[in-house]
């Protein structure tokens, strides 16, 4: 099993969980590999909260989440901050450590900034040079809402997550965009059990990863995600798309896992 959204935290945004942590939890599901990324990296907090957070650059976030892991489980995102300065820093330090990172995640709620703003379209630029997949927030708040990536996704065939499916959503604006984009997909971040089936029928597996977002929701996080791995257990062949297949396709996992024997 790999879970395609996870976190690790050092503590300024949320509890601190770090790399033991994870792992630990991720045994007690059976849960092999998960794509992380640093929480700590986030612009802004909540609705409430105008200010921006005492939280990592672009750059340091990238920098720390490296340092970080040391198991061979983890394969991390750079998540970015579209109005970071020092981009030749980030980018050049991007080009040092491709080999190391996974692709890119968007969190355009906690950037304040609409998904079909000009300054995400570097990351685009980049992510294409690289073959990276671009993950992102989507939800049904102004910045975030699944229907403005259609300007990236029209431009750039590599592969996008619509994490969550458009939260707080019926999800059928991402319903739309997977059937639209081949280079599209959805995640079931959140997603109620009983609304992912309909997604699955029309959509089919091949478009769907599992992700659990861990440990945001608490030590119980994976508790959410019960009914859908007992429902899987069911369906072979979707539980084998959702949960292995196209986590490896999209962030090219196959080869590096056969490297490591």
């Amino acid at each position: 099993m790999i879970d395609s959204h996870m976190h690790l935290s050092l503590g300024k945004v949320y509890n601190t969980f770090d790399e033991a942590a994870l792992l630990e939890k991720m045994d007690t599901i059976g849960i092999q590999y998960g794509i992380v990324s640093l929480i700590d990296v986030m612009e802004y907090g909540h609705q409430h909260q105008n200010e921006p957070l005492a939280t990592f650059s672009e750059y340091e976030g990238l920098k720390v989440l490296l340092e970080m892991i040391s198991s061979n489980r983890l394969f991390p995102l750079a998540w970015v901050r579209p109005r970071d300065r020092k981009k030749d820093a980030f980018f050049h330090y991007l080009e040092e450590k491709k080999e190391k990172v996974y692709g890119f995640k968007f969190h355009p709620f906690h950037s304040r900034l609409p998904l079909n703003h000009d300054l995400w379209q570097m990351y685009f630029e980049m992510a294409e040079r690289f073959h990276w997949p671009v993950v992102i927030h989507t939800a049904i708040d102004e910045f975030s809402r699944v229907e403005l990536v259609s300007r990236w996704a029209e431009r750039y065939e590599v592969p996008i997550v619509l994490v969550h499916m458009g939260l707080y959503t019926d999800h059928q604006e991402a319903v739309t965009m997977m059937l639209r984009y081949p280079h599209v997909y959805g995640d079931t971040t959140w997603v109620k059990e009983e609304n992912l089936w309909p997604i699955l029928d029309r959509c089919g597996p091949e478009k769907i990863l599992f992700g659990s977002d861990a440990l945001v929701g608490g030590e119980n996080t994976y508790g959410f995600y019960q009914p859908l791995f007992e429902k899987l257990s069911n369906f072979p062949r979707e539980a084998d798309w959702l949960l292995k297949r196209n986590a490896e396709k999209i962030f090219r996992l196959k080869e590096d896992k056969n490297e490591e024997g």
